[in-house]
């Protein structure tokens, strides 16, 4: 019975060590999110919440024109204005390098918001304020970069989870928490997670990619392959760069079958399995990154002068 009580709390110990870790590290990246007074002085963040906040979902469809998108292709400034507060282009191809799936997920997370403001203030309640006012602002430019900054601080806090994760699979929960508690207070990535950036997505999804990798070793079960092959194809639409994370989804489907004889069946096991992963990650790359397949050469284009600026 005491040896029971004894393991509960250390269960309960250790919950909540990890909850606190969790807790200081998300209050890190939180703490001074408007660090620069609102100047935006990050050149990659600035040009991210110009392109979102010209962003539209106007779908319209049209039987002599078809469909008709809005403005949603981030290769291009709208025609016309569609923020205040901001001057952009008008027409024209803009130099835009980064992912389209995170933009897109910030500019619905943005307008769902706006929706939500504007019902509570409608409604006369109490608590519509001030600052609740200027939230409802939040599509406009300044407005949105505050809200890239704080998923920005959400998706870095979700890794120091998968770092843990990864920890506590590899060898014990105390090494899943040293791990995760040296990551938490990391300078680098703290400072990291306050710009309104796509690293820290594309860091946190990487993580789970590798924690994937981990538990089809440990499991043997495909579908945490597959998992990786659906997070690989939302990296490298997150950010370009994330195409070297092929690496992880290599050596563990390969390692999966390299103790076996080496017979041709073995061979095409392991081809079987790339050719999946591949169309598993083109589908969600093309479903998050629609204008990368009708604008192949612009994306590359983009990237390629990005590359020569860093």
């Amino acid at each position: 019975m005491i040896g029971l009580i004894w393991l509960t709390s250390k269960q309960l110990f250790n919950r909540f060590l990890i909850f606190f870790i969790v807790a200081i590290s998300f209050v890190f990246r939180i703490s001074f999110i408007d660090w620069d007074d609102m100047q935006f002085f990050h050149p990659d963040e600035r040009y991210i919440g110009l392109v979102a906040s010209t962003i539209e979902f106007n779908v319209m469809f049209d039987w002599y024109e078809g469909f008709d998108l809005g403005n949603m292709n981030p290769f291009l400034w709208p025609e016309e204005d569609t923020t205040d507060g901001v001057f952009v282009p008008r027409g024209g191809e803009r130099l835009y390098a980064y992912g389209h799936a995170p933009l897109y997920f910030l500019v619905i997370v943005s307008k769902l918001l706006y929706g939500l403001f504007g019902l509570i203030e409608n409604s006369s309640i109490p608590l519509v304020s001030d600052w609740l006012f200027e939230l409802g602002l939040i599509t406009e430019f300044h407005m949105i970069i505050v809200l890239s900054r704080i998923l920005s601080a959400i998706w870095d806090t979700l890794t120091v989870v998968g770092v843990y994760l990864i920890g506590a699979s590899i060898k014990c929960r105390r090494v899943g928490m040293i791990g995760a508690l040296l990551y938490g207070v990391s300078v680098q990535m703290i400072q990291q997670a306050h710009f309104g950036t796509f690293d820290s997505m594309l860091g946190m999804v990487g993580c789970y990619l590798i924690l994937m990798c981990i538990k089809f070793l440990e499991y043997k079960r495909n579908w945490y392959l597959y998992i990786s092959g659906v997070l690989y194809g939302l990296a490298v639409g997150i950010k370009a760069s994330g195409i070297f994370l092929f690496m992880p989804l290599v050596l563990s489907s390969s390692l999966r079958y390299w103790n076996s004889t080496v017979t041709s069946s073995r061979n095409l096991k392991i081809v079987s399995i790339w050719v999946k992963l591949t169309a598993i990650a083109v589908l969600v790359f093309a479903a998050t990154n629609p204008y990368v397949l009708l604008s192949s050469q612009t994306y590359v284009n983009n990237i390629v002068l990005q590359s020569y600026m860093t």
